[in-house]
């Protein structure tokens, strides 16, 4: 199963806030509920809470192609023992195994699986999830044995050594990654009287001996149906789907347990600020900047933190990102709000920091500071506002229909955090600026309440985290600045890409139709506006001659698409918050452009990324800068955990045009700023496109993108470089040199043929 866990930048809030006034079971049993949803959701709902409280969320789309269910317990790692670390992971495990009802060991997964379905769960620090999806045929049978793991589990002993081992093996194979690390060296800096600032997977030591009676004792202490939600999608009606749930899953004892929350402080008054430095197993350095809120989900109609996150986070002119990408100092910055209990949020600055940036991170923190004295001291902008929130009720409005698994699982933990009524828009409100409440959050955001946390493969550690074996510092007292001269920063102007053209296309019937196809230029039109939305999907191919056929080529492309996307940040960002995206990559043929999102300005934004890449300027600094990051970050591949080695070595070994990354490195390393220029020019002299517009668009758009393309680019008919994948006729064996606590094993058997006939069977 996977074990799942919110990394917020690994933890740091605040003591002494006040309790949400949210409880979704304020809902009176009798009352019906309308649940919001989206004009463009076809879907029905209705919400019930049965006789014995559990709270359920029934879907009815009658188009599926699979149904799905998801039930998430209210209850998580922070309910365990606290000699018993990871025993709610485990019993996740358990659950699995058989029931009283159906006792075939593993048999849920076995009919799962045979009614060509999946499923998972996860346990987090405050709830752990199950889910599973089928075909509607099966979904009855499915759907009875899933509720009989909370009716009647076994919890075998005899299967508790094998479950034990597999939550070990979870745990093993974080044992080097940089995430999981940093997150548990994080734990160090928090009030040990809190939950959170256990260890939370699980091992074999944690859950050694006779555990078979804890393992009883935590499931019927904690699992109780008042602290369930139930979300089940399927073909059926409304009606039919809760004359099937009720009697089944009110079968569920309620024990009455009511909610649990951790009600410590997340930090002691002395903890903060701090400085807590730890070692990373990857080259390269990163800094992260944590400050403890209050609870910001109470306020979830408002959303006070979606304005100064955005404003951190922003890349556009004026902002911080560009002024220290400027000074060649960090390589990403990205700004979020995150709860980590009922109580507490976090705000989290997270820097991914150049060599350079590293030796300047008490700049970095000064410059970082001046930012937020800006928006600070900028009575907070209504209009700055009303741009998120237009774009929020327009996401909302157009809001297009998600896979059934997907949908059931991100939605049964949401059942005890919103009113049944917003429990699908609650993501997207933002109904009413409140610039006291914004400025009541941003008081939180000074030196004194701050957690910073840097990582790097050198430390002066004085301290080892005991599970994960990583060497740490924590320093409390002041924040290290080194002040600096006052930067021109400016909060953003209005966002140009704000769509203004929402209107649907006429309705189309075509499939697929080739609409030009001249030397150099053969475009492609599927007029689609059966997902009821306005936006549209254009995918742009431009072959160069010769391709990318060497290591030299594909490097020096990586790096050239790197300094390409460098350069459009600024320009771009705001597109990306109007909801309008493009995407850059490097096939073997030579460049694709994807853009994507709402089709009002979309060739506006094309023609923003064929100017950057044909003319974009190449600055030393920037080249030195990326051409770094981008050697370092193939050097750390060596560092991944081994299941991921392995299938980049199966890559490099059966397709051409890929190559070790080691081989990459040493192409790379010798190239100048002249020479990249001069590649370039030679290779960039002529394109041949094929283009696929798809969407809410028309024969008249593809005209128009035809004009832009002949006019932005030297369109010339070429060769398309293909990759060719390498034949195995005997048996091959690759053994990797992986330097890990975990193995993996990848057995690649290939199919006769590329035809679609044999990838069926074979799938």
């Amino acid at each position: 199963m996977k074990y799942g866990i919110t990394l917020l930048a690994f933890i740091s809030l605040l003591s002494g806030c006040t309790s949400s006034t949210l409880d979704p079971l304020n809902t009176p049993a009798h009352a019906p509920v309308e649940v919001r949803k989206s004009p463009n959701d076809s879907r029905d709902y209705r919400y019930v809470l049965l006789d014995n409280k559990l709270r359920v969320l029934l879907v009815s789309d009658l188009a599926t192609d699979k149904s799905a269910a998801a039930l998430a317990v209210y209850r998580g790692s922070f309910h365990e023992p606290k000699d018993r670390a990871g025993l709610a992971h485990f019993l996740e495990h358990m659950l699995f195994i058989q029931t009283q009802t159906y006792p075939e060991i593993d048999g849920f997964q076995a009919y799962i699986s045979a009614n060509g379905g999946s499923s998972n769960a996860y346990t987090a620090l405050d709830h752990t999830n199950y889910f599973f999806d089928t075909k509607p045929e099966a979904f009855d049978g499915a759907l009875d044995r899933f509720a009989h793991f909370f009716i009647d589990p076994v919890l075998s002993e005899e299967y508790a050594l094998r479950e034990k081992n597999a939550v070990h093996s979870e745990y093993q194979l974080q044992m080097k990654d940089d995430g999981w690390r940093g997150y548990m060296v994080s734990k160090q800096a928090l009030n040990p009287t809190h939950p959170g600032s256990r260890f939370t997977i699980g091992s074999l030591d944690t859950l050694d001996g006779d555990i078979h009676a804890d393992l009883m004792n935590f499931f019927d202490a904690q699992y109780s149906a008042d602290q369930m939600g139930l979300v089940v999608l399927s073909n059926k009606s409304l009606d039919d789907l809760e004359a099937q749930i009720r009697p089944l899953f009110g079968q569920i004892p309620n024990k009455e347990l009511g909610a649990d929350y951790p009600n410590v402080p997340m930090y002691a008054d002395d903890q903060l600020p701090a400085l807590l430095q730890s070692e990373s197993i990857k080259d390269g350095s990163r800094i992260i900047y944590n400050f403890p809120l209050p609870n910001t989900r109470q306020h979830y109609k408002k959303k006070p933190e979606q304005y100064f996150t955005n404003l951190l986070g922003h890349e556009g002119k004026g902002s911080l990102y560009q002024a220290l990408s400027a000074k060649g100092w960090i390589l990403s910055l990205s700004s979020t709000v995150g709860e980590f209990d009922r109580y507490h949020s976090i705000l989290t600055v997270e820097i991914e920091l150049t060599p350079q940036g590293d030796k300047e991170r008490a700049a970095v923190t000064d410059l970082f500071f001046q930012y937020i004295d800006l928006i600070k001291t900028t009575p907070p902008q209504q209009w700055l506002y009303d741009e998120q929130a237009q774009v929020a009720k327009i996401a909302f409005r157009f809001q297009e229909k998600s896979q059934p698994m997907g949908f059931v699982y991100r939605l049964a933990p949401s059942i005890n955090e919103y009113p049944a009524e917003d429990l699908l828009a609650s993501r997207f409100l933002m109904e009413e600026f409140d610039g006291a409440l914004i400025q009541q959050y941003l008081s939180y955001i000074r030196e004194d309440n701050l957690l910073v946390e840097y990582s790097a493969p050198s430390i002066q550690a004085t301290s080892t985290e005991p599970w994960f074996q990583v060497p740490y510092a924590l320093a409390l007292g002041p924040i290290e600045r080194d002040r600096q001269p006052q930067a021109e920063f400016a909060l953003p102007t209005a966002n140009p890409y704000l769509p203004d053209d929402l209107n649907l296309k006429p309705t189309d019937e075509k499939s697929i139709t080739a609409i030009l196809n001249k030397p150099g230029l053969s475009l492609w039109l599927d007029t689609d506006t059966s997902f009821g939305s306005p936006r549209a999907n254009l995918k742009l191919r431009l072959a160069i001659p010769g391709g990318l056929e060497t290591p030299r080529d594909r490097a020096v492309a990586q790096l050239y698409r790197s300094m390409v996307e460098d350069n459009l940040s600024e320009i771009t960002y705001p597109a990306y918050l109007a909801g309008l995206g493009y995407g850059l990559a490097v096939p073997d043929a030579g460049f694709s452009i994807s853009i994507g999102g709402y089709q009002d300005n979309q060739l506006e934004l094309l023609q923003t990324v064929l100017d950057a890449l044909t003319h974009g300027s190449l600055n030393q600094e920037r080249f030195d800068t990326l051409k770094a990051s981008l050697i370092l970050d193939w050097r750390n591949t060596q560092k991944e955990r081994p299941y991921a080695q392995a299938f980049a070595a199966l890559s490099d070994t059966l397709r051409s045009g890929r190559w070790p990354r080691e081989t990459l490195v040493e192409s790379l390393q010798p190239l100048t700023l002249e020479e990249l220029e001069t590649w370039r020019e030679n290779k960039l002299k002529s394109f041949s496109v094929t283009g696929l517009f798809h969407g809410n668009v028309q024969h008249t758009d593809v005209v128009a993108l035809e004009k832009l393309l002949s006019e932005s680019l030297d369109l010339k008919l070429t060769s398309v470089h293909r990759p060719q994948v390498r034949s195995v006729e005997d048996t091959l064996l690759l053994p990797l040199d992986i330097d890990h606590d975990d193995a993996a094993m990848v057995l690649h058997v290939q199919d006769p043929d590329d035809s679609f006939a044999s990838r069926a069977k074979s799938s």
